[in-house]
């Protein structure tokens, strides 16, 4: 039985939004995740020897990330989308090897979210992973327009995006020996 068994009250600080930056691992190369019972948090998350995450920063206001819980009432089923996004605002072979590389796989996606009272890490793709959906490589037309590169990742999952302790960010970021 699906039963509404709590309030909601409006918190009084109002809160930004925005990524700071995503954390990025292949999910072939986690070795270990403990989620909380309610689906809510991590806490434990482990990688395989010698396999770590790794940082994409972007400039400021490039990179969303969100989810979409969806019904569907002819199949009385329920799942909810996942979706990042990241600009690259740079043509460099650099970023044109992140782009190939990031092609290919199944992904862990962690966000760093701002909010006034300190960085929110929330974990997107956790169970089933996140895979590029798109790639968009931009020149412009005017002088001002952008020049780089915007990756679409995309993800089906049971569960909202769990939030996750920095410590264990941190150590995802270090490799695992």
């Amino acid at each position: 039985m699906c039963e509404l068994l709590t309030n909601y009250t409006r918190g009084n600080c109002a809160e930004n939004g925005g990524v700071d930056e995503f954390i990025v691992y292949n999910l072939e190369n986690r070795d270990t995740y403990t989620l909380a019972a309610d689906g809510l948090s991590i806490s434990a998350l482990t990688m395989d020897i010698g396999k770590k995450a790794y940082r994409l920063t972007p400039d400021m206001e490039s990179a969303t990330a969100g989810t979409n819980g969806a019904h569907d009432r002819t199949n009385n089923s329920k799942m909810i989308g996942q979706t990042a996004m990241i600009m690259f605002k740079d043509d460099e072979d650099a970023t044109v090897d992140i782009c190939n590389l990031l092609l290919g796989g199944y992904f862990g996606v962690i966000a760093k979210k701002s909010t006034p009272t300190g960085a929110v890490y929330r974990h997107y793709g956790l169970v089933n992973g996140m895979t590029v959906e798109s790639i968009e490589d931009v020149l412009g037309q005017a002088y001002e327009d952008m020049r780089g590169k915007t990756v679409n990742f995309i993800g089906k999952e049971l569960i909202w995006a769990p939030s996750i302790d920095s410590a264990l960010v941190d150590a995802i970021l270090i490799p695992a020996s």
